[in-house]
């Protein structure tokens, strides 16, 4: 399977947005990941976590605060042709739960996150399994 199939549903804003601008756009589009970019290049990534953590702070207007102020930095990118066990592999080793993907030219193409990316390699796993399990199982007593 391909990265790209992989993606989580997010929002893309600008580092310009106002926190209110991307909170709303993560609602309407149910999205639990806002991605800023600025000319097709990740900045960073907002959580709904931290939507959340900013919203609970009553001192803070959060009408003023901007997306770049907001987002966590950087974000680490990986192509989005690079095999689904070889990104499993970097995100473990680099214990980093997203991964931007990215083309060739480097302009943004989609998000993973580590569950979904080791969930994919697991159902992999399993298909091999399976079909050891089938092939040993058609031989029969005696070889």
């Amino acid at each position: 399977m391909d990265l790209t199939q992989l993606t989580e549903t997010i929002s893309e804003v600008s580092p310009d947005d106002t926190f209110t601008a991307v909170e709303e756009l993560m609602s309407e589009r149910q999205a639990k990941i806002s991605v800023v970019i600025q000319e097709g290049k990740v900045l960073g990534i907002i959580v709904a976590a931290e939507i959340a953590r900013y919203r609970a702070m009553p001192e803070l207007d959060t009408s003023v605060l901007r997306a770049s102020e907001v987002m966590a930095a950087p974000v680490e990118t990986t192509l989005a042709s690079t095999p689904v066990i070889d990104a499993a592999r970097e995100m473990r080793s680099r214990r980093i739960p997203y991964l931007a993907l990215v083309d060739e030219g480097g302009a943004f193409e989609g998000l993973v996150t580590l569950r979904r990316v080791l969930f994919e390699v697991v159902d992999e796993l399993d298909l091999k399994v399976d079909a050891l399990e089938r092939e040993l199982m058609a031989d029969g007593p005696g070889g």
